[in-house]
């Protein structure tokens, strides 16, 4: 009688254990995904970003060189005017 209950016993544990695992898995291969498909869209943002922040870039270095060509006499009006452009640029 006690050997039967002992093997029922283990039995029902590895059942239990089996499904528990694959219950475990399918939730977790949810989350994934979604994770996944997150870190993709963030690294298409990021890219994105980046494109913009060099073309500001870009545009701030014609603006600075363009100042220059006009004749500005002093390094304060310089800065000045680079401030200027800097914040019509943003």
């Amino acid at each position: 009688m006690i050997d039967v209950s002992i093997v029922w016993l283990i039995t029902g544990t590895l059942i239990g254990f089996l499904f528990g695992f694959l219950t475990c898995s399918m939730v977790v291969t949810g989350k994934i995904s979604d994770l996944e498909t997150e870190v993709y869209s963030l690294r298409a943002q990021r890219k994105m970003l980046k494109n913009e922040v060099q073309r500001l870039d870009r545009k701030v270095r014609l603006l600075n060189k363009r100042t220059y060509k006009k004749g500005v006499k002093t390094t304060k009006q310089a800065k000045r005017v680079i401030r200027r452009a800097r914040k019509k640029v943003k």
